[in-house]
């Protein structure tokens, strides 16, 4: 099987198809093999994620207590940077994001879903540059310079463009759920 990540562990969508149907075989997990979509939704292209999604369900009959449980409770944790302040003493990247500013972040992250990203220049104009460098920092947002190599992206902007993504596509489905769960 050969397979080109362009950013590392992503790959193509026809590639991530190739590589979710080689992961079933190799676990003996053929219940996805025609459902490549609802693998997506839980891993995106991400090579880790699928590897770890169908190894998971392969052994439990469930592939979200690895990828999305985890997720779920630091982007909770998100809603309320003062949880985040044990972190800040040992990593030493002050808080500057308010409940607000996450609540924002996340939810242009939602709404541009099928574009995958949104731009950090929009996302700086809505919350302020503090706050945006702070939740890249704690890592609730990938700060993803545009150098031609996208192509987990349908339609990436120009290339002096800087694009905001979430970490990863757990995070993204945690976030809507949260969004969802609060009335947000």
């Amino acid at each position: 099987m050969r397979l080109t990540p362009h950013v590392v562990g992503d790959l193509s969508i026809e590639e991530a198809k190739q590589f979710v149907n080689h992961e079933l075989e190799n676990n003996d997990c053929m219940e996805f093999k025609h459902d490549f979509d609802y693998v997506r939704s839980f891993t995106g292209t991400r090579m880790s994620f699928i590897t770890n999604f169908v190894y998971d369900y392969s052994i439990r009959g469930n592939g979200l207590d690895y990828i999305y449980n985890p997720e779920y409770i630091r982007m909770r944790w998100g809603l309320d940077p003062k949880y985040c302040e044990s972190r800040a003493k040992y990593n030493n990247f002050p808080i500057y994001w308010e409940k607000s500013h996450f609540i924002t972040a996340m939810k242009a992250l939602v709404e541009a879903e099928d574009q995958g990203f949104i731009l950090e220049d929009d996302l700086i104009k809505e919350i302020g540059y503090k706050a945006v460098r702070s939740l890249v920092d704690y890592r609730y947002l990938y700060r993803r310079p545009n150098f031609g190599l996208n192509s987990d992206l349908t339609n990436p902007p120009a290339e002096s463009k800087v694009m905001l993504t979430p970490m990863n596509q757990p995070s993204l489905n945690a976030a809507k759920d949260l969004l969802k769960e609060n009335n947000y």
